[in-house]
């Protein structure tokens, strides 16, 4: 009863857990019992009524939470756990209210710090704020204290490529703005670009051969929307080349996460002319890939894993000219995954990819898709589109 009591009296998660296993201990002080007790889930948690966790009770709640920071490390964990949780929907806050919160509180307090610094850009991207993001990553790069890791330069470079995207891809074609968007959007791409090669250069990782085949893929993409189909092809050749790449050094390293680079080169492939043949693609090439995804299920069925092996299915229809074939199965295996996890962040990504891969002809990269195929890709679209809120978009 103390832990229930605990949780309608708005203590956190891990609170009454504590204040349940104190009881049980003083209720029997020559037992070890109460050290048994375990309880699964986020510590920060707080019981809610329907309809509250708005408003000026949402403010309070924030300010609460967050009264017991008093450290660089207390809050170098908040902001990670809000990167968390807006990346799964497990919050019912407004997330950018959190990061603000802290930003506010403790940000010309701390933020001087790499580390910290870094924190700042995580949550804010996190949660969507990929200007004040990208600021963080700034700061934390150039901070004095070289606390930050080379993973705030990997970032910066990659939100950059993410937001010069992002600044595209609502414009209409006809959008008189285009043209300069578009090449404002190319030059921010380079420079990113740039910072990548020379991490590479430095020592290269799958994960930052990774980012340069994702910042590749974003030109293509901006240069589908600008119109110019030789641009994006070249575009695709380098995203190709560079998440091969990824892909090589994954396989070299029995790097569990092979199946990441070797998906997105062929989504590439499936664009690029002679990539991905009506017979396929190489059969001892889908076996590595579903091989690293089922050991990965096995260990770990996070969102992107489970995604990825419907992708990878998806891809194989699409090689084969089988996508018609294959939608009614396709379909509910991505809403069994919307019903465990409908945080629309997740899905936009994988809504801009599958666009990516199944928008063709008229200008698009690749070519167009026979009727019944185009037809069942759009079925694919359309759902995507639905679980990411971007329907009609």
């Amino acid at each position: 009863m103390t832990l229930y009591r605990a949780l309608l009296a708005r203590r956190s998660f891990i609170e009454a857990v504590g204040e349940a296993r104190e009881s049980t201990w003083r209720a029997f002080p020559r037992s070890n019992t109460w050290a048994a007790y375990q309880c699964y889930g986020d510590p920060d948690w707080r019981f809610r009524r329907v309809g509250e966790g708005a408003g000026a009770a949402a403010v309070v709640d924030v300010q609460a939470e967050y009264a017991d920071i008093a450290s660089p490390v207390g809050l170098a964990m908040a902001l990670e756990k809000i990167a968390i949780d807006a990346q799964f929907g497990n919050t019912g806050v407004v997330p950018q209210e959190r990061v603000r919160h802290l930003e506010a509180r403790f940000g010309s307090r701390w933020g001087g710090m790499g580390a910290i610094a870094e924190a700042f850009g995580l949550a804010f991207a996190g949660v969507e704020l990929l200007d004040d993001g990208i600021a963080w990553y700034e700061r934390a790069v150039a901070a004095n204290d070289g606390s930050a890791s080379l993973r705030a330069a990997e970032q910066l470079a990659n939100q950059r490529a993410r937001r010069a995207w992002q600044r595209v891809k609502g414009l209409d074609r006809r959008d008189a703005g285009l043209a300069a968007a578009a090449a404002q959007a190319r030059g921010e791409i380079a420079a990113a670009l740039a910072r990548l090669d020379a991490l590479v250069a430095l020592e290269p990782t799958v994960e930052r051969q990774s980012l340069r085949g994702s910042a590749h893929k974003r030109l293509a993409l901006v240069e589908r929307k600008a119109g110019d189909a030789a641009a994006e092809a070249r575009a695709v050749e380098r995203m190709a080349a560079a998440y091969g790449e990824a892909e090589a050094l994954a396989r070299r390293q029995n790097h569990p996460e092979l199946f990441y680079p070797a998906l997105n080169r062929m989504a590439a492939d499936l664009l690029r002319p002679g990539g991905a043949q009506a017979a396929g693609f190489a059969p001892d090439v889908v076996a590595a890939v579903r091989a690293a995804l089922d050991a990965r299920l096995a260990a770990d069925a996070d969102f992107w894993v489970v995604a990825s092996r419907i992708e990878l299915d998806l891809y194989e229809a699409l090689a084969r000219e089988r996508l018609a074939a294959s939608v009614d199965r396709l379909l509910p295996l991505f809403a069994d995954l919307h019903n465990r996890v409908p945080a629309a962040g997740q899905w936009r990504s994988v809504a801009d990819t599958a666009a990516f891969v199944l928008e063709r002809g008229e200008g698009r990269g690749g070519a167009a898709l026979r009727p019944a195929e185009a037809a069942a890709a759009a079925k694919v679209l359309a759902l995507l589109r639905e679980y990411a809120r971007e329907a009609g978009k």
